[in-house]
């Protein structure tokens, strides 16, 4: 294992075989994009799924969209927290999420920036519904996903 920045890190081609089988869920299960969600519970084991693909393991909530043609996009809540993460991520489009209270926002802003329209989301994670709500809101007819088991066995 290679230290990137002081932190130990896969390699690049283990990072790329992650992402590429994480598309290939996306594609069988005719998701979208991927909205993983992670939470600061249980000394940050609540950011496994995130930090598997992304190599940063935050300790307050963080958003990770996949996208089936595109980048990743990592939002990082704690404003202080987002050159860490930047210098920890494999993702290089990681970012400042804005304020709890307007993550659904934040999603939708980044889903719009990347001109998805998304018929299926696929959620991983515990999603509370203050985030859910206005996202789905403004997200109209979009189906919801559970896709945390199906992602877990990858």
């Amino acid at each position: 294992m290679a230290y990137t920045n002081g932190y130990p890190r896969f390699s690049d081609a283990e990072y790329e075989r992650r992402h590429n089988t994480t598309r290939d869920l996306m594609e069988k299960s005719g998701c979208d994009v991927l909205i993983f969600f992670g939470t600061s519970s249980q000394g940050g084991t609540g950011q496994a799924d995130i930090y598997y693909l992304s190599q940063h393991m935050g300790r307050q909530e963080n958003i990770l969209l996949f996208f089936p043609d595109s980048e990743p996009v990592l939002l990082v809540t704690a404003f202080n927290h987002v050159p860490n993460a930047q210098r920890q991520s494999v993702i290089s489009d990681t970012r400042f999420g804005g304020p709890k209270t307007a993550f659904g926002q934040t999603i939708l802003d980044v889903l719009s920036e990347r001109g998805v329209n998304p018929k299926r989301v696929g959620l991983v994670g515990w999603m509370p519904y203050q985030v859910y709500n206005p996202l789905f809101v403004g997200l109209g007819d979009a189906e919801a996903k559970d896709m945390t088991k199906d992602f877990r066995m990858i």
